[in-house]
């Protein structure tokens, strides 16, 4: 039953296959990125209790940190690499690697141990979620890849909304290990699914792999990714900042010619030649901007300017990831009926776009019910958004470019997002320390703590409250409500820039250009 004889080449896999072992086979891929997305989504609420626990709070934020540099640059290697020597493969070396790294993580004792575990269950991560999108392409045919690229997508949302919670319960009743052990069953479970059921591909042996571009590629990514890192916490003008920008910059040039060169490049600059695949890497990008600008600056107007707890927080986000999975289903499955790709794609850009405006309109005097409308018009943008546009990138390539055109699609919304996120960072800082103080004879206020630490931390907020003598409570408020309406003010010049960013996007998506084999 679920052996497959015989090595398939190229398109082959689409029509060797009976619709039932499809199914079977996306279910295991799906089985795959939920445990590759629930170890990325699970960690956030877990790293307070696991720094604790490690004594290391210092580098606390390169648990997260490490596993996106890596997967982002495993993501786009593996992406040539597959359509070289066929997905099974590199799917399947991606679980082991990311079984094996989750093993070890939850053994770490130290927080290099952890990192170091981490950046190896990046790599792994990366293989698997690039994979999962192109392996979509190679099951199912035009026609069907829009419903399935929906259903796929969802498992983010899934993982975003149940991973937070679920963290946090494990640490508060298990030990943190278990966050990395829990869900290597299913890993176990997909893995076996897919190599008993996905055939082989045939490859030509003699194929010249690009090694140097493979390695200044990598070179050029990770620096960018440090540097834009660390901007969010130093001065652009610093040598944390600019040091690893600067490399990047130069490994960046010498990957570009070094790719002019090679026979069989690692990212076929050709690709970029077609309008369709240019504008539409360009919205992924922007998309980037846009959704992890709403992800992460969020729960700072939650927590910051509204005086609410992280975990209401938490449950104000969950309406966002629920729409966006319902939304992402809803929509493939409406568009594999009526393929007018170009038409849902503005739609989507543009709900995403008026709930990102919206979001600048908050103040402290926001009602609840009306952040989450807000939340839920970005939500249904991204479900729409997301499996349209990397159809439209798959249809638009020829199937020998499949992996690499999709594993573009997750290194530029990666980058995107990185870049945003850390330009968004500089401008709320600048506008928070910039803020004066008004202090009074006799009450100094505690500039050994950035404004914005004491606003997202309601502990400290109320440590500090403690001390203050009777007589400044007054004036105490009147700082607090100040300092929550200059953040509340930076995170409106955020959020304008988001939606500006999804605007572009909605402008290039009329450069997307009707190709005769899809329907746009």
């Amino acid at each position: 039953m679920f052996s497959l004889a015989g090595d398939l080449k190229g398109e082959g896999i689409i029509n060797s296959l009976d619709y039932r072992n499809k199914i079977i086979i996306i279910t295991s891929i799906m089985m795959s990125m939920l445990f590759a997305a629930l170890n990325q989504t699970i960690i956030g609420t877990t790293i307070p209790k696991i720094s604790a626990e490690l004594e290391n709070m210092q580098f606390a934020n390169w648990i997260f940190t490490i596993y996106m540099l890596t997967s982002s640059v495993s993501a786009i290697l593996v992406g040539k690499l597959s359509d070289m020597y066929g997905r099974r493969l590199f799917v399947l070396l991606g679980l082991f690697i990311f079984l094996i790294a989750s093993v070890f993580c939850g053994f770490s004792t130290s927080m290099y141990q952890l990192i170091g575990f981490r950046a190896l269950q990046g790599i792994g991560g990366g293989m698997i979620i690039s994979m999962s999108f192109t392996l979509v392409g190679d099951l199912f045919v035009q026609q069907e890849r829009i419903k399935w690229q929906g259903i796929v997508t969802s498992v983010f949302g899934i993982a975003s909304v149940f991973g937070p919670t679920l963290g946090g319960v494990i640490v508060d009743h298990m030990n943190w290990s278990w966050v990395f052990w829990i869900f290597t069953p299913v890993g176990v479970v997909a893995f076996i699914l897919i190599y008993k059921l996905l055939p082989k591909q045939t490859f030509n042996k003699n194929q010249k792999v690009d090694f140097l571009g493979a390695l200044f590629l990598a070179l050029s990514i990770f620096p960018l990714l440090i540097g834009l890192t660390l901007l969010s916490t130093n001065e652009f003008i610093s040598f944390s900042v600019l040091g690893p920008l600067v490399a990047s910059t130069i490994f960046f040039s010498v990957f570009i010619k070094t790719e002019k060169r090679a026979t069989n490049p690692i990212i076929p600059l050709e690709l970029f030649k077609n309008k369709t695949f240019s504008a539409t890497i360009i919205i992924f990008f922007l998309l980037g901007i846009g959704m992890f600008g709403t992800l992460i600056y969020t729960p700072f107007f939650i927590q910051g300017v509204t005086g609410s707890s992280a975990t209401k927080s938490g449950f104000f986000l969950m309406p966002l990831m629920i729409s966006m999975v319902l939304a992402s289903m809803a929509s493939g499955h409406l568009q594999s009926k009526v393929p007018k790709y170009k038409i849902f794609a503005l739609v989507g850009l543009s709900i995403m776009t008026m709930g990102t405006f919206l979001m600048a309109t908050n103040s402290i005097n926001t009602k609840d019910g009306s952040i989450v409308f807000y939340l839920i018009l970005i939500g249904v943008g991204l479900g729409v958004c997301f499996p349209i546009f990397t159809t439209i990138i798959q249809n638009t390539v020829s199937s020998k470019d499949l992996g690499v055109a999709t594993a573009s699609t997750q290194l530029f919304r990666q980058l995107g997002g990185t870049i945003g996120v850390s330009f968004m960072g500089l401008l709320l800082n600048k506008k928070m320390d910039s803020h004066k103080v008004q202090e009074s004879p006799g009450y100094e206020w505690h500039t050994e703590y950035q404004h914005s630490q004491i606003l997202m931390d309601n502990e400290l907020l109320e440590l500090i409250e403690s001390e203050v003598p009777p007589q400044f409570y007054n004036l105490f408020d009147s700082i607090v409500i100040s300092l929550r309406i200059v953040l509340n003010n930076a995170l409106q010049d955020i959020f304008i820039i988001s939606g500006f960013a999804l605007l572009l996007a909605i402008s290039l998506t009329f450069l997307i250009k009707r190709n005769p084999n899809q329907h746009i």
